[in-house]
């Protein structure tokens, strides 16, 4: 049975969510979108250009502000775009400062910040924009972090030393192309952070002599003077890559020098007595007989022959994956093949 008390208690019930379902509405539609960016390390092309993409966004949607919050330690292009843009942005952008930025564009935002955390961040706001805020975080895309975490001295150097050695270990013991197309994405990326950073380029010259140096011993199958003139050359340009202040700490150098070492006198080493190897036990016995292509073999890949997988190379055009294959000969570990199907 309802009593009266709980007749009461459901009209009062009734008039407190009528009368907030309006007020939530209210606010909802007096919240101000405030985009949030980070840039960090240095500023470069690619940094800058997401600044200035993130700009036109919050002015094309008629946003509340925009907050930058500088991480930045140096200048790495052009000041003049990224100041344009600023001073042209239709909405107020705030200069959350603690990086370099602070200096070189201070003068072209809103309002410059330099709080502890989000929430006095928020308190600082109303001097452009009134609240209640709604943050909406923006990051560059995955290509683009690549790119600028790429933009830093050390980074870049080790992207070049691994970026090489998947090269040269490429050419060294022929296969299905997996080190050298790492490689080549790895050096890739190392080489356009040097396009970006103050690079010496007499000083990669140097480094790339000592290389040289360290390939010339490795042929003779001995390793003397000229490794120890390789060392010293790879230690002097890793050590004046890029001028200064963005010289490479002392341990980046003897750690690249040591990847260096240890590529040459264990990777590579071990890939040339691979490669001129003799002919394993059956390995002759294979002369004459089918097998079955389990890659694509242009010019090198994979044959499977009396239920072992071997490495092949073609004698002539490209052989297709799940081509019937005769096997003509046996170099070191390799198979040398023919398709059937000519």
């Amino acid at each position: 049975m309802i009593t009266n008390r709980s007749l009461i208690l459901i009209a009062l019930a009734a008039c407190l969510a009528f009368s907030a379902s309006p007020l939530s509405s209210a606010e909802a539609a007096t919240t101000n979108v405030v985009d949030f960016i980070e840039v960090d390390g240095f500023l470069d092309e690619v940094s800058a250009a997401f600044v200035i993409d993130q700009i036109q966004v919050a002015s094309d949607r008629e946003d509340a502000a925009l907050v930058i919050r500088d991480n930045t330690r140096g200048v790495l292009t052009a000041i003049g775009p990224l100041a344009s843009a600023l001073r042209e942005s239709s909405v107020p952008v705030v200069l959350w400062a603690g990086g370099s930025l602070e200096s070189r564009l201070g003068q072209e935002v809103d309002l410059v910040v330099n709080v502890a955390t989000t929430r006095e961040l928020l308190e600082k706001l109303v001097a452009v924009a009134p609240s209640p805020y709604q943050l909406r975080f923006h990051k560059m895309s995955l290509l683009d972090r690549m790119k600028h975490s790429a933009a830093r001295p050390v980074s870049a150097y080790l992207l070049l030393l691994l970026g090489l050695f998947g090269v040269m270990f490429e050419l060294y013991n022929p296969g299905i192309g997996a080190a050298a197309v790492s490689g080549g994405v790895t050096w890739a990326f190392g080489f356009q952070a040097l396009t970006v950073l103050p690079t010496s380029w007499w000083a990669l010259a140097l480094f790339v002599l000592g290389l040289v140096c360290f390939q010339l011993d490795l042929r003779r199958g001995a390793f003397g003077l000229l490794t120890a003139a390789g060392i010293g050359s790879c230690s002097v340009g890793s050590a004046l890559l890029f001028d200064a202040p963005l010289r490479l700490p002392v341990w980046s150098v003897v750690v690249g020098v040591a990847m260096v070492l240890v590529f040459f006198l264990s990777v590579m080493t071990a890939a040339i007595r691979a490669r001129t190897a003799r002919p394993i036990a059956g390995a002759d016995s294979l002369v004459g007989t089918s097998g079955t292509a389990r890659t694509d073999i242009s010019p090198t890949g994979q044959v499977m022959a009396r239920g072992t997988l071997w490495r092949a190379r073609t004698l002539g055009a490209a052989i297709a994956q799940g081509t019937e294959v005769r096997i003509r000969g046996v170099s070191g570990l390799i198979l040398i093949v023919e398709s059937l199907e000519d």
